[in-house]
């Protein structure tokens, strides 16, 4: 250090020039050799690092001739070559699949015990040292402890016959992470949603001391259901908790651009080190450009990233492991915030930064104290102007100078009500203090009893105004009399044919609906298109064919409502009326489609309305939530949960931010994530959404719903737990009150609903007693195919003649009313054939069952393999039942419970044939 200082040389600066240098070797080994010299030009170094370049890359294309042939001699007695088809263990190699730092990885099929099953297996590159030995056994060791969805799953380990060790992980098919963001063209937020899901499988990894220490985009899989698979811990190690090692520094092993400064440097690997490749991780994608800063594929265009975005990702990846999030949770929680709105800890704090944040987190809110008061004015001058209207008609100018004073005084004494209630909730001085719509609701409706009489000009505007934030506020019980009182005096003052009058008839038409309470929503809808079309305008008239079509829907005449809502919005568009009223329009005709079952048309009058709001600045209006929504129910009928799920995820982000966390609608909304989750064979994850449904009605002291209360009994039966699914069903039942405030035909569904839980659960009595009532109370023949659940009942319990009964019934009504049932009656169809020992019928309904659920849920794709391997059974062709059971039952497993009656039979079967392979079950 001496002679360093002496002659001027600093330490720190020189190693860091060499580090430089071997990053510019290896990204020149990298490249083709004709395209290393115009890297070399390209690059800014003096003549000495560029001379020591060529020199380092001539060195490395001629080795020394006697360690070459050690080498060769070395690796030839320690290890073989792979060729396909031979046999390593209980595995045959098919072919290479790829080769890494550490080593080779082959796609294998099992050859032991009959099981047909595949799987990745990994060898050491090269020779095997002691190290590599000691490296890949702990890998073993690693991933065995390692049991989560986004982890690729440990099958197998072992050595060659020369003491080569290997390992079987889990064979995953997908595409490596960059790859499928630019195939699917994944906006920004889907991309954070998918580093948000590998950061999930990390956290679990280092929950059991493990750090993965090699992220990058070739090791995170992709699949088609969109669901990412962590692999290749070979340089992952242990968490070091004796403090006598933590000055060890670890083995330099580590790919170029994802490696942190400490690994460079060889220092202490700690949880850090997987920060800051995730954060590398979520640069890459939505950068768009790999870590060395070239473009990694024309499809993976780059998106924005924010002020907030930016210091995450500078947080994420700081040079020094301290200056970076203390765990992947903590990076993950910031992600969160960033997406919600709230300040996120990598920025500064300020108090002009958490006021800017606060505003745009509380939009709603604070939206309440401007929007209104200045959205009020508009109003009341809207209601000044028809007055003009009108006044113009008469023939003395005295009754227009009357008309005006009136409409100017209206306006005044309104404004003055609430600029008065703004001042009573002005800043404390606590910038970040909630401003919620509740306390301005509270505070003004107290203000209208104290100041605004029974009579007065503006109390019927004031109430008509806050009922309406009372419903969007999910609080329908204290909107209705505000908004009946508002119409009552309306009515009073002669105002029944005013705009006034018309919009707030419509929100208490929509009130009423939503309460069960249809004739008189219908009334309400009339009064309010009349009162639109009194004001013999453009959009007066669009308006009002918006109500009556809504009207329509209510009443299911769906054809009729799409007939008018096509043709209003032609004529809407020509006269050039505003776009919130066509997106109305819209919206109806996308709720006619979608009861007509015409989703596709569906899907494409949604994604128009949303173009049209998104040029006119509406992309965060609630019509947007309604579009966002609509698309989602779309693509749930068109068999693509994936991207339904985002667009609920869109819809609910949109709700949050308008109506906050409460409203029916937001329950809705949940309960269609949850059916979209089960679509996809996540199971646990939609079950605990409906959990949250029923939490947070139960916080708001409102019964929980019964239809949320019937999904959530469905998806205890999905995973097994009929006790509890029983359970939840008789609970739903008991409430007569809910189902009285259900439309008549959702109480109908969602009773048969009840009654087929309760028939899987083994409550058959109860089960055929409530669809019996439900027949003879509808009388409808469609409603027949639900006896198709009674007939999985009966079977399950093994009354077989009952099970035939009820199938002859189903099949008719399903093939005339219910189609989309065709598969499932084919499968208890398939069953129940098995059952009474005619396999040549039971051969033609189960053969065609994997086909029917291929794009369907791995667990769904499980069953109907499972089914066949009962059926390959019966036919005496055990080993075909062996190789479904092994390649599907662990599938299976993963997604239900030990007591799934599906389940139950195919452990079963595979004990049977003395074949039970391993399976990973969840615990609760």
């Amino acid at each position: 250090m001496a002679q360093a200082g002496a002659t001027g040389v600093n330490p720190s600066s020189n190693k860091v020039a060499q580090e430089c240098l071997i990053e510019h070797f290896e990204r020149l080994l990298e490249l083709p050799e004709w395209q290393r010299e115009s890297a070399l030009s390209a690059w800014s170094l003096d003549e000495a690092q560029r001379q020591e370049l060529l020199a380092l890359l001539a060195a490395d294309g001629v080795p020394d001739a006697l360690i070459e042939a050690v080498i060769a001699s070395s690796a030839s007695q320690a290890l073989q070559s792979i060729v396909e088809g031979e046999c390593i263990g209980a595995w045959r190699v098919r072919h290479q699949l790829g080769a890494g730092g550490m080593g080779t990885v082959y796609l294998v099929e099992r050859v032991d015990g009959g099981f047909h099953q595949y799987g990745a297996l990994k060898l050491l590159r090269g020779f095997p040292t002691d190290e590599a030995h000691s490296r890949l056994r702990r890998e073993r060791q690693l991933l065995a402890q390692l049991q989560h969805p986004g982890i690729a799953r440990l099958i197998d380990g072992g050595e060659t016959r020369d003491g080569q060790p290997y390992l079987v992980m889990e064979y995953v098919d997908g595409e490596p992470l960059t790859t499928y963001a630019a195939q699917h063209r994944l906006s920004r937020e889907a991309r954070i949603e998918l580093i948000d899901r590998v950061g999930q499988a990390l956290a679990h990894a280092h929950q059991h001391l493990v750090i993965h220490r090699d992220l990058k985009s070739a090791n995170v899989l992709v699949g088609a259901d969109g669901s990412p698979k962590l692999l290749d811990f070979g340089v992952a190690k242990l968490v070091d908790i004796n403090q006598e090692d933590v000055d060890i520094p670890t083995t330099r092993v580590w790919t170029s651009g994802y490696a942190s400064p400490e690994q460079r440097e060889g220092k202490q690997i700690t949880t850090a080190t997987d920060v800051f490749g995730l954060g590398t991780l979520l640069r890459e994608l939505l950068s768009g450009t790999s870590p060395h800063g070239t473009a990694l594929m024309p499809e993976l265009d780059a998106v924005a990233i924010d002020a907030d975005l930016g210091g995450i990702l500078n947080m994420a990846t700081a040079t020094l492991p301290g200056d970076r999030y203390a765990g992947i949770d903590a990076f993950r929680d910031d992600l969160e915030r960033w997406r919600i709105g709230i300040p996120v800890r990598a920025q500064a704090d300020s108090r002009w930064y958490r006021l800017r944040k606060f505003v745009a987190r509380h939009k709603r809110a604070v939206s309440v104290l401007l929007l209104v008061m200045f959205g009020l004015m508009a109003f009341v001058l809207w209601i000044g102007i028809e007055r003009q209207r009108t006044a113009r008609a008469l023939e003395l100018a005295e009754g227009r100078r009357l008309a005006a004073e009136q409409a100017a005084q209206l306006a005044s004494t309104t404004m003055d009500f609430f600029g008065g209630l703004i001042e009573e909730l002005s800043p404390d001085g606590n910038v970040d203090a909630p401003i919620t719509l509740r306390r301005w609701l509270a505070q003004g409706r107290d203000r209208v009893i104290r100041e605004l009489p029974d009579g007065t000009q503006q109390a019927p505007i004031v109430n008509a105004y806050l009922g309406t934030l009372y419903e969007m506020a999910g609080q329908p019980q204290e909107a209705e009399p505000l908004l009946r009182t508002s119409l009552e005096e309306m009515r009073k003052q002669g105002l029944d044919r005013d705009v006034a009058f018309a919009r707030t008839a419509r929100s208490y038409a929509y009130l009423l609906a939503g309460l069960g309470r249809q004739q008189d929503s219908l009334d309400w809808l009339q009064r309010s298109a009349a009162g639109f079309r009194a004001q013999a305008t453009d959009e007066g008239l669009a308006q009002a064919v918006a109500v009556e079509t809504y009207a329509l829907i209510l009443t299911q005449r769906y054809a009729q409502a799409e007939h008018v809502a096509k043709s209003a919005i032609a004529a809407a568009v020509t006269a050039q009326v505003a776009p919130i009223i066509i997106a109305t329009l819209e919206d109806n005709l996308a709720a006619a489609l979608m009861y007509l079952e015409r989703p596709a048309e569906q899907l494409a009058v949604s994604d128009q309305a949303m173009r049209l709001l998104r040029a006119a600045g509406l992309e965060r209006s609630m019509y947007m939530y309604r579009f966002e929504e609509h698309r989602g129910q779309a693509l749930t009928e068109l068999q693509r949960p994936a991207e339904a799920l985002l667009s609920f995820d869109h819809a609910r982000a949109i709700h949050v931010l308008g109506r906050g966390e409460a409203g029916s609608s937001l329950s809705t909304l949940d309960e269609k994530r949850a059916d979209a989750l089960q679509s996809l064979g996540r199971l646990a994850a939609a079950r605990t959404i409906l959990l949250q449904v029923q939490r947070r009605e139960k916080l708001a002291g409102l019964r929980p719903q019964v239809r949320s209360q019937a999904l959530l009994a469905s998806a205890y039966g999905l995973e097994g737990d009929w006790r509890k699914a029983a359970a939840v069903a008789r609970g739903a039942l008991a409430d007569t009150e809910g189902f009285a405030a259900m439309p008549g035909d959702w109480a109908q569904s969602v009773r048969m609903s009840l009654a087929r839980i309760l028939a899987l659960a083994g409550d058959m009595r109860a089960a055929r007693t409530l669809m019996e009532d439900e027949f003879s109370r509808a009388g409808e023949p469609a409603l027949l195919r639900w006896r198709l659940y009674l007939a999985e009942g009966a079977l399950q319990a093994g009354d077989l003649p009952q099970a035939e009964q009820d199938l002859l019934i189903a099949a008719a009504a399903i093939e005339q009313h219910a189609p989309s049932l065709r598969p499932q009656l084919r499968r208890v169809r398939g069953l129940l054939a098995l059952a009474q020992g005619q396999l040549a019928a039971a051969e033609q309904d189960l053969t065609e069952l994997p086909q029917q659920f291929a794009n369907g849920p791995a667990y769904r794709r499980a069953i109907a393999q499972v089914d066949m391997a009962m059926l390959r059974h019966a036919q005496g062709r055990d080993e075909q039942a062996r190789q479904l059971l092994a390649a599907h039952l662990p599938s299976l497993g993963e997604a239900v419970l030990p007591s799934h009656p599906d389940f139950l039979r195919a452990t079963a079967l595979a004990q049977a044939l003395a074949a039970t392979p391993a399976v990973v079950g969840k615990t609760r």
